[in-house]
């Protein structure tokens, strides 16, 4: 393999490697239900807040902590009331400024 042959190749792994990081990054921040009540931020730190809209109280409202386990799926952990269910693994989808995230869908705020 010459020279210039083994550069594409370094560069196609690149890109291709990039790529599969593109889903996870886009998971990033804040969105909201289509029907405006429920809320959920995902931080680049691996943690999350998730809350009701409707209502400053906090106990509507859950930090917790995240990770993307593959491009379509997801483990979290909310702390407080919310987390008594334990860790959770569940789908997910990004589409634009669209996800599908627990059973409901979202918009990018």
């Amino acid at each position: 393999m010459t020279k210039k042959s083994l550069s594409v190749v370094i560069c196609l792994i690149i890109i291709i490697a990039t790529l599969g990081c593109s889903k996870e990054t886009s998971l990033y921040g804040k969105w909201v239900t289509e029907d405006g009540f429920f809320t959920v931020e995902f931080f680049e730190d691996g943690t999350l807040t998730m809350g009701s809209t409707t209502t400053d109280d906090p106990f509507f409202t859950e930090t917790g902590s995240f990770s993307v386990i593959d491009n379509n799926t997801i483990r979290y952990e909310l702390d407080g009331f919310w987390g008594i269910g334990g860790e959770q693994t569940v789908y997910y989808e990004v589409s634009g400024n669209e996800l599908f995230f627990n059973g409901r869908n979202y918009n990018k705020e």
